[in-house]
């Protein structure tokens, strides 16, 4: 458990883990885009049961705000996405999106694809 700076390419991006029990970790996406995770702090209760990792999308909460609007676009989160859960060594775990969150999910599984995600969970997203 713990919390940090995770550089994305274009900025850093701030994340914390929840917790250290036994289950696949919980990887959370909070909805916007330009929300924060903050929300979702309620999940950090779970972590006797399993790490809930959290983290603000670049441009928002606690992370780097560039100012380059051509980074806004569906495919830098997904990268941004990848680069946190390959920095933070996710071979397996749950997907969780809310919102925004949840559209950001879908995008990724399917551009990368399903490998390592347990399970995935759409909360009041469009998709």
């Amino acid at each position: 458990p713990g919390e940090g700076f995770i550089s994305v390419g274009d900025g850093p991006v701030w994340y914390k883990i929840s917790g250290e029990g036994p289950g696949l970790p919980l990887l959370v996406l909070h909805g916007g885009p330009g929300g924060t995770s903050c929300g979702q702090s309620l999940l950090d209760a779970l972590g006797d049961e399993r790490p809930v990792i959290r983290y603000d999308q670049l441009g928002t909460g606690r992370s780097g705000r560039p100012e380059n609007t051509a980074l806004w676009r569906a495919e830098r989160f997904i990268e941004a996405l990848h680069t946190l859960r390959s920095e933070l060594g996710l071979g397996e775990f749950h997907l969780l999106g809310h919102s925004w969150g949840g559209s950001l999910a879908a995008a990724y599984v399917l551009e990368k694809g399903t490998a390592g995600i347990a399970s995935m969970t759409l909360s009041s997203s469009t998709p």
